[in-house]
């Protein structure tokens, strides 16, 4: 396929996405939907589509605090979560894995905290996704509900991994740590965006999984897709209809150890 057939399938993917999205009840219903859609398209090269938003703690449905609390206690960071901490929430997935079809399967990334620049730094996707995103990671100490961005009045950004099993961050680290869910998908290219949704102080951010190598300019025709997205739901967003009905809650009873390092992932090979 030419880059000219594959911009035109993104961009009529795109248009779809805008009908699927429309008058849904709340963000997670359009989230699974605009997950599923990319997924569905892509498959072949697609492993795991997953889309995420800043929430403030105090939003966030029973399970999704329990889980961030007990985040915040394993690494001795419960004083630093306040009722305004923001959490990257998982909100939308789908992928290879049945399991990663719905986020209420998740058991390792139902939310970050991002209650510190230390905290944040010690997981090296997350810290290179910030930055390439262009958000300041001062904001973070000081708990300020709106996420500010450097990018000069874009709303949205590009973060990108060209080859998942070899790149590594400033500071020698594996930008995607997760090695055992690399080598067993096959993962390559990692691609994500960022828009903020500013009538509601939130940020969205679309992190792909691919078996093949995509070159970046064929990553930035996906920045259009988080644009539609924020376009669709901001208005759900302002309003707070962020997450449908709540479930029973799951049992969240892990040792405190084996929550922080499958949480600290973010993304990867368990739901």
């Amino acid at each position: 396929m030419s880059f000219r057939e594959f911009s035109g399938r993104v961009n009529q993917l795109g248009d779809r996405i805008r009908q699927d999205i429309q008058n849904c009840d709340c963000m997670e219903d359009a989230a699974k939907k605009f997950t599923s859609a990319i997924y569905r398209e892509f498959s072949k090269s697609f492993v795991l589509s997953r889309l995420f938003i800043t929430v403030p703690f105090c939003d966030l449905p029973d399970t999704n605090k329990t889980f961030v609390e007990k985040l915040a206690v394993s690494k001795g960071l419960q004083s630093q979560l306040q009722d305004n901490t923001p959490v990257l929430s998982l909100l939308g997935t789908c992928g290879q894995n049945g399991l990663w079809n719905d986020r209420n399967n998740s058991s390792a990334h139902i939310g970050i905290p991002l209650l510190s620049e230390a905290f944040i730094d010690a997981i090296p996707m997350m810290s290179r996704l910030l930055k390439e995103l262009g958000i300041r990671i001062s904001w973070l100490e000081n708990f300020d509900s709106r996420i500010v961005t450097q990018k000069n009045g874009s709303i949205s950004g590009l973060f990108y991994v060209e080859d998942a099993a070899e790149s590594l961050d400033e500071k020698g680290r594996k930008i995607i740590s997760e090695q055992d869910f690399v080598s067993q998908y096959q993962v390559r290219t990692v691609f994500g965006m960022g828009g903020q949704i500013s009538i509601a102080r939130k940020y969205v951010v679309m992190i792909n999984f691919l078996n093949r190598n995509l070159p970046q300019k064929g990553a930035e025709l996906f920045i259009r897709y988080i644009n539609i997205f924020n376009g669709e739901t901001g208005i759900l967003a302002r309003d707070g209809k962020i997450f449908g009905t709540q479930r029973s809650k799951k049992n969240y009873d892990f040792q405190v150890t084996d929550i922080f390092s499958r949480a600290a992932r973010l993304v990867g090979c368990e739901a």
